[in-house]
């Protein structure tokens, strides 16, 4: 059990052939659900990259997430930053697939697909 007051141990048993150093553990407890949520929303924030398809699949969750970063108190300010300077990379990426004749390629060349 977790308490407050007392501390907790934890004992892990390795398989007797582990390599020393190759193990790394890490542990994270969270206040409340919300802060859960927080964390795990912070894992969708990668650097769109790729055609269109694969840059659209990582700047739409980027907008999710900030909008509960910005709506959520508690978010440091550092990750609504991060978040903002991906979603603005991922639309000017997304943006730079527009063909010159109307429509999106997967990587901006014309003719555009249907």
């Amino acid at each position: 059990d977790l308490s407050k007051t007392s501390p907790t141990k934890l004992e892990l048993t390795t398989p007797s052939d582990t390599i020393a150093g190759s193990m790394k553990v890490t542990a994270s407890f969270y206040p409340s659900p919300a802060a859960t949520l927080t964390s795990a929303l912070k894992a969708l924030l990668f650097e769109p990259c790729g055609c269109f398809e694969q840059a659209s699949a990582t700047t739409y969750p980027i907008v999710m997430a900030l909008q509960y970063f910005m709506a959520h108190s508690g978010v440091k300010a550092e990750v609504k930053e991060k978040a903002i300077g991906l979603l603005e990379r991922g639309y000017k990426k997304l943006i730079s697939y527009e063909t010159k004749g109307g429509g999106y390629e997967w990587f901006g060349g014309a003719p555009a697909h249907e």
